[in-house]
């Protein structure tokens, strides 16, 4: 059995970079730089987990979650924002969790939720 796959959701490079090297060694990543080719992506991929910025160019995390539950095929896909910000309106999108922008957190949600 492969790694599970886990799509990243970042428009900012260090925050993609910093995703990409905490999470390759354990799962399948792919990743997207905007919102609207976060939800193709899932739509095709059908990742296990989708870990969303909250800010991006056109759309955000937040947006993203509320497209990603509209639609039959990525409806029940976990969705995470992760943001340096603190906790905000995360459950009335429908997002999975919200977690901080630290490594410690990040692994342990993402553990939480899929396993390794």
């Amino acid at each position: 059995m492969g790694k599970k796959s886990i799509l990243i959701a970042a428009d900012n490079p260090e925050s993609m970079g910093f995703l990409i090297d905490l999470l390759k060694n354990d799962y399948d990543l792919h990743a997207t730089a905007d919102g609207h080719n976060t939800i193709t992506v899932a739509m095709n991929l059908l990742p296990q987990l989708i870990l969303l910025d909250l800010d991006g160019p056109g759309m955000t995390g937040y947006e993203v979650v509320s497209a990603l539950r509209f639609m039959n095929e990525t409806r029940n896909i976990p969705a995470v924002i992760i943001s340096g910000n603190t906790k905000k309106n995360w459950l009335q999108l429908d997002a999975t969790d919200y977690v901080p922008k630290n490594p410690d957190s990040i692994k342990t949600k993402v553990q939480e939720l899929i396993g390794v």
